[in-house]
């Protein structure tokens, strides 16, 4: 069975070799946003980060997705930081767990939990 017909209409994949146009949208954080990413998780849970920030941030979606743009900001490693950001790069920085769905491949939806639009699904085991 080909890596497509593991897909659900719900899903769209990132590493099968299925194209699949993505989001363009970026945002550039400034130097209080990057803080932000930093102090949040240390606020709520006195956590330091063990992954990112990147300044530069790439929107994880799918082209054309409904809602915000959203893209991963930093990990402490029991909380993952996103940010979303809108069309004026009106941007809000939020805590929030990645989505707990499942593909029939075994890869997991790489976007936060309650995400609008369709799963972006990692590559399966």
């Amino acid at each position: 069975m080909n890596a497509s017909a593991l897909v659900a209409p719900d899903e769209f994949p990132l590493d099968f070799d299925v194209p699949v146009p993505l989001c363009h949208a970026s945002i550039e954080l400034s130097d209080s946003e990057l803080a932000e990413l930093v102090r949040r998780p240390w606020r709520h849970d006195r956590l330091r980060l063990i992954n990112g920030p990147e300044p530069v941030l790439h929107c994880t979606h799918e082209h054309q997705h409904p809602g915000r743009h959203v893209a991963f900001g930093a990990e402490s490693g029991r909380f993952i930081v996103w940010v979303a950001w809108d069309a004026y790069r009106s941007s809000r920085i939020f805590l929030a767990g990645y989505c707990q769905h499942q593909s029939r491949s075994g890869g997991l939806c790489v976007l936060p939990d309650r995400h609008a639009g369709r799963h972006a699904i990692g590559g399966g085991s």
